[in-house]
C-alpha cells in the first residue's frame, strides 16, 4: 500500500465519519443480514429513462460509501439489483428500501452507487 492509497483511505474515513457530510443508512445484502453504515446521500438526482419511447426524467438517489465490508460496502460483496439500502428520500421522512441498481464509480476508498 502506497502513500496515495493511504491518503485516499484517510479521506474516505473522514468523509464517512463526519456528521457534516454523511448520515446513517442500513445496508441489506441479498445474502441476508443488515448493517448500519455511513453514507453521503445525494437526493433527487435527475436521470434520463432510456426505456421510454419519449424523453423522460426519473429521480434517483446516489450514495457514496466506504469501499470495505466493515464500515461500508465492499466492491467484492456488492450484488447489483439484489442488495438494498434503507434511506430516506427527504430529510425528516421515514426510511424506505431502495435497490442498488448501478455502480457509478469506484476506487480503493469509496463506491458511488445509484439507488432506485
Amino acid at each position: 500500500m502506497g502513500l496515495l492509497d493511504t491518503c485516499m483511505g484517510n479521506d474516505a474515513v473522514y468523509l464517512m465519519d463526519s456528521n457534516e457530510f454523511a448520515e446513517s443508512v442500513t445496508y441489506q445484502p441479498r445474502a441476508g443480514g443488515t448493517r448500519v453504515i455511513r453514507a453521503v446521500v445525494v437526493r433527487d438526482v435527475p436521470r434520463a429513462v432510456p426505456e421510454q419511447s419519449f424523453e423522460s426524467i426519473s429521480r434517483h438517489i446516489e450514495i457514496v460509501v466506504a469501499n470495505n465490508a466493515t464500515s461500508g460496502i465492499s466492491a467484492s460483496e456488492l450484488d447489483l439489483g439484489g442488495d438494498t439500502v434503507l434511506v430516506t428520500d427527504r430529510l425528516g421522512k421515514s426510511s424506505e428500501s431502495y435497490q442498488i441498481i448501478q455502480l457509478q464509480s469506484q476506487d480503493e476508498a469509496v463506491l458511488q452507487l445509484e439507488l432506485r
